[in-house]
């Protein structure tokens, strides 16, 4: 394997927007430019929190997201997605994570166990929500259908 690249240092920890903790890193002309994103505001809360444990540990093993990547078998754009709470991370990756970053399993796959079951409340909702909305659009499309029958069979 080539040699891991190291995500700069220069900045302090600072409180992120939602309450995570984000490291910053020298950008232009000496100003702090934030490493993550700020997580989504409808992001259930224990997801939220396993998000930013995961970003707490990338950022203390001071591996960037491609180091990760490469380290875990996992793709640079699926870390990215995991660390930006658009996606759960799966299972094996999680303990490959644990392992690169010299951190006990146990308590990591508990917060996803967790964080797991909120998303798939979130996912059955939103799945929820879709259908009540394709029948919305299908009652409404057989209503626009039926109306002009009913018209010319009540002449």
């Amino acid at each position: 394997m080539g040699s891991q690249k190291r995500v700069p240092r220069g900045g302090t920890p600072r409180a992120g927007t939602s309450g995570e903790t984000t490291s910053t890193s020298p950008g232009e002309e000496g100003e702090a430019v934030p490493r993550w994103k700020a997580l989504p505001e409808e992001l259930d809360p224990q997801i939220r929190e396993f998000t930013s444990q995961l970003r707490r540990l990338v950022d203390r093993s001071e591996l960037s997201v491609a180091s990760v990547a490469d380290a875990t078998g996992y793709s640079k754009t699926s870390w990215e997605r995991y660390l930006n709470g658009r996606l759960l991370a799966p299972k094996g990756a999680i303990v490959a994570l644990a392992e690169v970053t010299g951190t006990n399993p146990v308590h990591l796959t508990t917060m996803w166990e967790l964080a797991e079951r909120a998303w798939s409340r979130s996912e059955m909702r939103h799945d929820m929500t879709m259908e009540a909305i394709r029948i919305s659009q299908a009652r409404a499309a057989l209503g626009e259908l039926g109306t002009p029958a009913a018209r010319s069979g009540g002449s």
